[in-house]
């Protein structure tokens, strides 16, 4: 059988519970750091987060 859909497991999870879960907020105040939420699958918030990483590099 070939299934319909990719064998992959879905899920998301809130830019608050990630940054919880990677102590963020901990961080140096100096330390930029932004979460973006995407979808490699579908394509959407890709340009947003490449256009942020961007700006990060270009400020460091």
């Amino acid at each position: 059988l070939t299934p319909t859909l990719p064998s992959v497991i879905f899920f998301s999870v809130s830019t608050l519970q990630v940054s919880t879960q990677l102590d963020l907020p901990s961080y140096s105040p100096d330390r930029e750091w932004e979460i973006q939420a995407c979808s490699g699958l579908k394509g959407l918030g890709l340009q947003q987060a490449f256009m942020s990483v961007s700006k990060m590099i270009k400020k460091s």
